[in-house]
Order: structure tokens, then C-alpha cells, then sequence
């Protein structure tokens, strides 16, 4: 029910050299970690209705709306789960919660911000993840979730957009742009 790849800094971090990896930290600026789907956390609309602020746990502005949303009558759409989310000024990935709510013909998908620049978040999908369908794959393309998508291709990560503009990723320690991506973890 969800996937978790590790992004490598070609320039900082060496595969063949590292002992084993002990997770990352904040301070951990050569590497990203990206989760998709929801795992046994949180997989269904359900589980998201009943534990949403634990769940996205400091996102206050979130969790604030959609308290008023649910007093308004909206409800959570099926698709819910983590999603990388991508900074255009900081040129970084970010992971965050996804998840659409509704009621009759309105729509409320939450807008995250960069917690460096404060700039708006554009939302990624992994392409190999929709070929490799499953319901995760089945309500991404259902609900056309992802402004961007990210392409992996021989352990290498590309980001675009719809019209195949290619958007750069930086290392937030060397500035460098030439990452190893690695899928390590199928969660559920």
C-alpha cells in the first residue's frame, strides 16, 4: 500500500562506501527519503476522518480547514496517502500528506508551502508506480493527481511537468543536481 525510495547525492553520498543506513535526519542534507501511498498508517478515507490531526501532525492551517470543512458537509475522497512534493524556488523534494475532500461539485485539495521559502508546493507522482498499477495507481489516474511526475530511470531520478519541461533537483548540501535513486522499503 505504499513505497519508499531513498535519493541519493551522486556527488555527496557513496552506495558502495556507506555502512548501513541508520534512517535520515533533518540534518541528513545529501539525501532525501520519498513515501507514496499510506501504508498501515493511513490507507483509507476512514482512518484519515478519524485520526486527521495526528496524522498531519503540524500542518495547523490543514487540519484547521478541514475542521471547517467537515462542519460545512464535505467528506474525504478514497485517495489518500503520501505524496512527494516538489519546491520550483528551492528545487527539493518534500513529503507530504495527500488527500482531496468534497461536497457536491466543490473540491478541497490542501495547498502545502515549503517549510524553506515558504513558496507553494507542486505535487509528484512516480511514473513507474502508475505502470505498476494497483489501487494506489488506479485512483492517482482516477482523481488526476500531480502536477509533476518523476521519472526513474537506471537508479537516476528526472522531474517534469505535463509539457515535458524538465524541472532541476538540488542537493541541499552541495548544490549539485545528479542523484541515485533507490526504492528500499514496500510498506503496508
Amino acid at each position: 500500500m505504499g513505497t519508499g525510495y531513498h535519493v541519493y547525492c551522486k556527488n555527496c553520498f557513496s552506495l558502495e562506501n556507506s555502512e548501513e543506513d541508520e534512517g535520515f535526519t533533518s540534518t541528513d542534507y545529501s539525501k532525501y527519503q520519498i513515501r507514496t501511498g499510506g501504508g498501515f498508517l493511513c490507507f483509507h478515507k476512514e482512518q484519515l476522518e478519524e485520526d486527521f490531526e495526528n496524522i498531519l501532525d503540524g500542518e495547523k492551517e490543514t487540519i484547521e480547514v478541514i475542521k471547517v470543512k467537515l462542519k460545512e458537509g464535505f467528506s474525504f475522497n478514497e485517495l489518500v496517502g503520501y505524496l512527494p512534493y516538489y519546491c520550483e524556488k528551492c528545487k527539493i523534494l518534500d513529503n507530504r500528506y495527500y488527500f482531496e475532500m468534497s461536497k457536491d461539485n466543490e473540491k478541497y485539495i490542501p495547498i502545502y508551502k515549503c517549510s524553506l521559502c515558504s513558496e507553494e508546493l507542486k505535487s509528484a507522482i512516480i511514473s513507474s508506480e502508475l505502470k505498476d498499477g494497483g489501487s494506489w495507481a488506479g485512483d492517482i489516474i482516477k482523481y488526476k493527481v500531480g502536477d509533476l511526475r518523476i521519472d526513474i530511470k537506471n537508479k537516476r531520478l528526472k522531474i517534469y511537468d505535463s509539457n515535458n519541461k524538465e524541472y532541476k533537483l538540488l542537493c541541499r548540501k552541495c548544490n549539485g543536481g545528479d542523484f541515485y535513486i533507490d526504492q528500499n522499503i514496500m510498506w503496508d
